[in-house]
């Protein structure tokens, strides 16, 4: 929507014009029931390429292969580490700088400069969007990440209901879920927005739990239910603790993705709520570029933070 030129849009952006600017409801859904019909075709192709492929012995092979290509490995990790480098933290590094750039005037040089970190300080308006977003991506990561346990739980051994349950979201437009929502709940302000981003999680959540609980051996647990533990007991205190890295990692990706959703709270238009990655999108459609950059530094801090906490818990619980 900010960076794409005149004339041009993808399925997701023609949805939110035809529903925000054209009040086109009919063509609005029509693009997304398309969009969602090649999608699921899409994930249904991949799930059938993927069942074959560990079916027929491919895994082996594939193995074999590895080991015959050693040599070659110091050579794949530097080209990695090269396109780490140019795609990930050059960008990265590019957004802190700006941060701490400004003009002084329409065609002046771009010099060094707190004022854009100062100004939004001084606003308020930085501090008020941190607020807004830990208070919807906190409560929707850690419900996602519970929910998604006891799923997770249930639906071990289903290989098919966890692969379903977890693409299905996925290929539904955020935007005509959004809507959707705010549709049933008109009235139901940063609730919904909680809603709305613990669901968009909870596939991920699911997902992971799902596969931990199939690998993890069920010795234990049995051993524990023999000595008197009941059901509830061995799931928290035997099977929960073996999972955990795989947990924290759910609720650190869940976190992240909570916080940087921009579709939600722009679709709804919640009154005074504006977390970091509204104000980011409405910064740089104002062309104030620097300031944008203060938020996007704060929101990429926000998604690092929440993986470092979870590697520190990770190693902890290992030892």
């Amino acid at each position: 929507m900010i960076f794409g030129p005149p004339g041009s849009s993808s399925p997701e952006t023609e949805i939110y014009r035809l529903l925000r600017f054209e009040g086109n409801l009919p063509g609005a859904f029509s693009l997304a029931l398309l969009q969602t019909i090649s999608a699921l075709a899409v994930l249904g192709l991949f799930s059938v390429a993927s069942a074959r492929s560990s079916s027929s012995g491919m895994e082996t092979g594939a193995r074999r292969e590895l080991r015959r290509l050693e040599a070659w490995a110091w050579c794949i990790m530097l080209a990695y580490a090269f396109f780490l480098l140019l795609c990930f933290i050059a960008p990265l590094f590019s957004i802190l700088a700006s941060s701490f750039t400004a003009r002084r005037g329409i065609g002046s040089a771009v010099l060094p400069s707190l004022g854009p970190w100062l100004r939004q300080l001084s606003e308020g308006r930085l501090l008020a969007a941190v607020a807004a977003t830990l208070i919807t991506a906190l409560p929707a990561a850690a419900i996602a990440t519970l929910v998604g346990l006891c799923l997770g739980r249930l639906l071990r051994r289903r290989r098919h209901l966890v692969a379903v349950s977890a693409t299905l979201p996925l290929a539904i437009s955020a935007v005509i879920a959004a809507s959707g929502w705010r549709l049933i709940f008109p009235d139901g302000g940063i609730a919904v927005v909680i809603l709305i981003q613990t669901l968009t999680a909870l596939p991920f959540s699911i997902g992971s739990s799902a596969s931990s609980f199939d690998r993890l051996s069920g010795e234990p647990a049995l051993a524990a239910r023999s000595l008197g533990a009941g059901r509830l007991r061995s799931f928290f205190d035997i099977e929960i603790p073996s999972i955990l890295p795989v947990t924290l990692s759910s609720a650190a990706f869940s976190f992240a993705l909570s916080a940087g959703d921009a579709t939600t709270p722009l679709v709804l238009g919640l009154p005074d709520f504006e977390p970091l990655p509204l104000a980011v999108y409405r910064l740089v459609g104002a062309y104030r570029y620097p300031e944008a950059c203060v938020f996007g530094v704060v929101l990429a801090l926000f998604a690092g933070s929440a993986f470092f906490f979870k590697e520190g818990r990770s190693r902890h619980a290992r030892a």
